[in-house]
């Protein structure tokens, strides 16, 4: 068979060739001959074609029709072969043309509404929002009544979740919420052999099954398609479509078989979401909202509303858990925001402390609130409980609702202090306000517990102090007299901000000095001095101070003045000063804050209304630092590194670390910053790190750049650009850094979706990938003397770009399992080659990443072992990007597989920052230059002299040379000039697949 006609071998058309001068056939294709009753070649070649296909004694004079089975038409046309002329014919059968036409067209559709739904199911990241455009886009595509899902949401109990309906149809959702199973009984043992329930004609169920006829046609159901969902072999429901076209069905059916695991695959997905944003808003003991979701509700309150707070502290706490055990305690805790969910439950509840509730009332009437608030503490007095309550009210309170929690916290103190003076009093002495709830006093004793112990026992004052603020606690503690000024605090506090003595002059303004950042020092000196103008008793604040390592902390910091009897003179001040790393999650690194601290800063901002430069940055190759170095050493540099950027930068950007390696910088000014200069400012420190450790990297570190408020509505979107801008920026390493557009956050959400993709073909045993192969041919005869084996991936129906997935594979450390997938493929393709040419060398690609997985290289020994090929014939490339970055372990990878006979290619030269010095610092085996060396030396003599002299260098080395990107006649004279070894190029083949490679090594010949 000639290899020109081989192409129309298994078309499903009959094929023919006949020699246009004798009428003798030399071809018929493998339909041809099925048709014509010919199974072997010797059956047709050289009879008359108007013999064997129209039956005549002579050439007929029309040629318009191929005689056999069913109506056929004919197309013929002249073609010049070698020296000769072929007259090419193809009949088509136009019999069950329309049939199959109408069969197709199905499919296709089919088809296009199959990866229509896979495009909905990756493109949105709500899933409950996909699910709705899922079902919405079927039922109108199929042209249904209604589409819906189904699922189960309690033990036995299912419900109708999601429901599209036609315009004339109403809606049934609302009817079919908490069901039973039995309510579609007829159909469970059909999902239990996970099947569809496919009715086709609703009459045809009248007397099978009384019982589902009736019930569809009380729901004018004439057609039904309904498909079981399966997770993990557990039925979680069903999805399904009522009154599709009748011919239609039967494809429906097979069409939600593939479509339901879409619908699987969104309903966990959003399950997970839903999971995770319950266990980020909500306390896990209590299952109240906590303090992230208090703060989401305060940045989301934009209009001015009526609004109660009441602030809760549960008294006592610590001696319960100390004297009783925590299981006592929490049972308080649990206690506490039981009463406060019953008195308030049109109201949210909030754990915002260990011991501290807030509960938050939207809109009613000052007069309605009262009453649930001295319901409650009735409830209190009623059950002896031991929770001090303060609130407050105001009409437009919703839009300043940290104001009015710090009033109500406030409030409660006072009354909390009330409360333990009554105590001293006779029991019939009135309540001294809202929030006292005190117990029964015996009449004999005015004396607290407290003061009657200190009275009737010896007690050491000092003993008992210190024994409360012992070193390791999280807290400080102090207290002074205000008139002379002078205070004492714990050990823990001297020590760790550097006073000279426990007895402090001046406590208050020393402390303020230590309030590194404005902002914080200024509220600390508005608190005080509002507490001596309005004569109030608690102190509560939170800012930071800066410790005597010149670290800075988050504190809270609660007081208690006692005033004279007239309320005119300050005398006494003492409270503690409680460290906050617990609730913002301080890394102990860096001493950063992490991402709770981020969003709490942002949320402050959006309050304020303030904008603020925000730098994302993550460290580039740290990876190889924590492998190649150890982890504690890694330790130690990123602690040099967040140190340095604090003492130089410190002042200008509150600096956060978020997920692994990568960090955010928040700018203090609200303007005048210039990016550029921000972000050179923070690389300049890294690289300065890097540089005195002897790490060598091109780039340090990527960047994100985004202006808040713009770059998100909410401080949760800033925070999640933030980490796609740095992703986008480690993409593009020439960029300084990347900045935020939409189109920029638009373009990398759907590179998240096809790394989801990416990761299920990986998952699968690589489906979806190949391997082609680009031949490389010798300079001088153009003869292919071998290839590099290139992998491909097919996403959508269409094959992206290897620049795209290869990143995607690394960042994922997925390129460990596909490289070697892809080196059992390179392998497997030589070996059948060899046969044919003995002297053959197909090279492969590997990742850096490649390169330090311990498990590649004895991997590679057991390919070859079980191959039996020989390590000769291949060639591993690596590009130079990374060889400065891991030295040694490079050297130590080519050097096994150099003992393995691989040879080893430095790809790329002359792309980016390339050196002589890499063709003699490694045992480079090939060295091959790169396409942009093209335009060099085709258009300037020198720079080919330039090129020469690079080759000279190669083969006077030892080392042999091909260049890459040879596509025209002009390219191809120069580099023959060059003296290089082998040529890869476009002019002569493009990348091909496998089956095509192995017909062209059969073929090649000199060009």
């Amino acid at each position: 068979m000639s290899k020109i006609w081989e192409a129309f071998e298994n078309l499903q058309e009959i094929v023919y060739v006949v020699d246009a001068k004798k009428y003798d056939l030399v071809y018929m294709n493998q339909l041809a001959r099925s048709t014509f009753n010919c199974p072997r070649t010797e059956d047709y070649r050289g009879r008359k074609c108007y013999e064997l296909l129209q039956g005549l004694p002579k050439p007929c004079g029309f040629c318009s029709d191929a005689r056999g089975k069913g109506i056929y038409t004919l197309k013929e046309k002249l073609i010049e072969q070698d020296g000769r002329t072929y007259r090419l014919g193809m009949a088509v059968d136009i019999a069950g043309q329309e049939e199959a036409e109408r069969t197709l067209y199905t499919l296709l559709e089919n088809e296009a509404i199959v990866n229509e739904c896979l495009r909905r199911t990756l493109a949105d990241e709500d899933s409950g929002e996909a699910l709705e455009q899922l079902i919405s886009y079927l039922g109108a595509r199929l042209e249904c009544d209604r589409a819906y899902i189904f699922e189960e949401l309690r033990a036995g109990r299912i419900c109708n979740t999601y429901e599209w309906c036609a315009p004339s149809v109403s809606p049934e959702k609302a009817s079919f919420q908490y069901a039973t199973w039995n309510t579609v009984e007829p159909w469970l043992s059909v999902f239990e052999r996970d099947q569809c329930v496919v009715v086709e004609d609703v009459e045809g169920l009248k007397d099978i099954n009384p019982q589902e006829y009736n019930w569809l046609k009380a729901q004018n159901t004439k057609t039904a398609v309904v498909c079981p969902l399966f997770d993990g072999g557990k039925l979680m429901g069903f999805c399904g479509v009522d009154n599709p076209p009748r011919e239609r069905v039967r494809h429906i059916s097979a069409m939600l078989q593939v479509i339901r695991h879409f619908i699987v695959i969104l309903m966990k997905r959003r399950d997970k979401v839903r999971r995770l944003r319950h266990m980020s808003f909500h306390d896990p003991l209590t299952g109240v909202l906590n303090r992230y979701a208090m703060e989401e509700m305060i940045a989301s309150q934009t209009v001015p509303r009526p609004l109660g707070v009441v602030y809760c502290d549960i008294s006592g706490l610590k001696t319960i858990n100390d004297s009783q055990g925590h299981a006592q305690g929490d049972q308080m805790i649990l206690s506490a925001s039981q009463l406060l969910a019953e008195h308030f439950p049109a109201g949210l509840v909030y754990r915002i402390g260990g011991d501290e509730f807030l509960a938050v009332c939207f809109d009613g009437s000052r007069e309605s609130f009262q009453e649930q608030v001295d319901r409650l503490l009735e409830q209190l007095q009623k059950n002896n409980a031991h929770l001090a309550v303060g609130a407050v009210w105001s009409e437009e309170g919703s839009t300043r609702i940290k104001e009015l929690a710090r009033q109500a916290e406030n409030e409660m103190y006072h009354n909390k202090q009330q409360y333990y003076l009554s105590r001293q009093q006779p029991q019939n002495a009135p309540c001294p306000g809202p929030g006292c709830a005190r117990t029964k006093q015996p009449d004999r004793d005015p004396e607290t517990p407290f003061q009657a112990f200190i009275h009737n026992n010896y007690y050491d004052a000092e003993a008992f102090f210190q024994s409360v603020a012992i070193p390791e606690a999280p807290y400080y503690l102090y207290f002074g007299d205000l008139q002379n000024n002078l205070y004492y605090i714990s050990d823990n506090m001297r020590d760790d901000f550097g006073f000279p003595s426990n007895v402090v002059y001046d406590l208050i303004e020393k402390w303020g000095a230590m309030i590194g950042d404005p902002q914080d020092r200024i509220l600390y000196q508005q608190d005080l001095r509002q507490m001596l103008e309005h004569k109030k008793d608690i102190h509560s604040l939170r800012y930071r101070v800066t410790d005597r390592r010149g670290y800075s902390v988050w504190v809270h910091c609660r007081g208690i003045i006692r005033w004279s009897e007239d309320r005119t003179t300050p005398l006494f001040f003492s409270g503690c000063v409680s460290r906050l790393e617990s609730n913002f999650a301080m890394d102990a690194t860096t001493g950063f804050l992490r991402e709770r601290a981020a969003l709490n800063e942002l949320v402050t901002l959006s309050a304020r209304n303030s904008p603020a430069l925000v730098i994302s940055f993550g460290l580039n190759h740290f990876t190889y630092i924590n492998e190649s170095k150890g982890r504690t050493e890694g330790d130690r540099i990123l602690r040099d590194i967040a140190n340095t950027l604090e003492e130089e930068l410190g002042t200008m950007f509150t600096f956060y670390r978020l997920d692994g390696i990568r960090f955010m910088a928040i700018s203090r000014r609200t303007n005048g910053w210039d990016p550029g200069e921000a972000v050179a400012g923070i690389r300049r420190i890294i690289n300065l790190v890097y540089s005195r450790e002897r790490i060598t990297a091109k780039r340090t570190a990527s960047f994100g750049v985004q202006s808040f408020p713009q770059g998100g509505r909410l401080p949760q979107e800033i925070l999640e650009n933030a980490i796609t801008l740095i992703n986008v920026a480690k993409l593009n390493l020439d960029l300084e850094y990347s900045e935020f557009s939409s189109d920029l956050i638009a373009r990398q959400r759907e590179r998240s979706n096809m790394a989801l993709v990416l990761s299920e073909s990986v998952e699968k045993g690589c489906e979806g990938f190949r391997v082609v192969v680009q031949p490389i041919v010798s300079r001088d005869s153009g003869e292919i003397i071998g290839g590099e084996t290139l992998l491909r991936w097919r996403y959508m129906d269409q094959d992206v770009s290897p620049a795209v997935f290869i990143p995607l594979l690394e960042e994922t450390q997925m390129i460990k399992v596909v490289g070697k997938w892809g080196f059992e493929q390179a392998v497997r393709i030589c070996s059948r080659v060899i046969p044919c040419q003995p002297d053959f060398l197909l090279s492969f690609n590997v990742s850096y990443l490649q390169v330090l997985d311990d498990t590649f290289l004895p991997f590679m020994q057991q390919t070859l072992k079980e191959s039996g090929l020989p390590g000769r014939h291949l060639m591993l490339e690596l590009t130079e990007t990374h060889f400065d970055e891991m030295p040694k372990r490079l050297h130590e990878f080519v050097n096994q597989c150099h003992e393995m006979g691989i040879k080893f290619a430095l790809d790329d030269f002359g792309n980016g920052f390339s050196s002589l010095q890499m063709l003699f610092k490694y045992p480079v085996n090939v060295i091959k230059l790169d396409r942009t060396l093209m335009n060099q030396i085709t258009h300037s003599p020198e720079n080919l002299d330039f090129i020469m002299s690079i080759v000279y260098a190669c083969h006077r080395s030892g080392k042999r040379v091909c260049v890459e990107g040879v596509e025209t006649e002009d390219e191809l004279a120069a580099v023959r000039q060059t003296d290089c070894d082998m040529i890869q190029g476009f002019y002569f083949y493009r990348p091909i697949e496998a089956g095509e490679f192995y017909r062209c090594i059969g073929a090649d010949r000199p060009v």
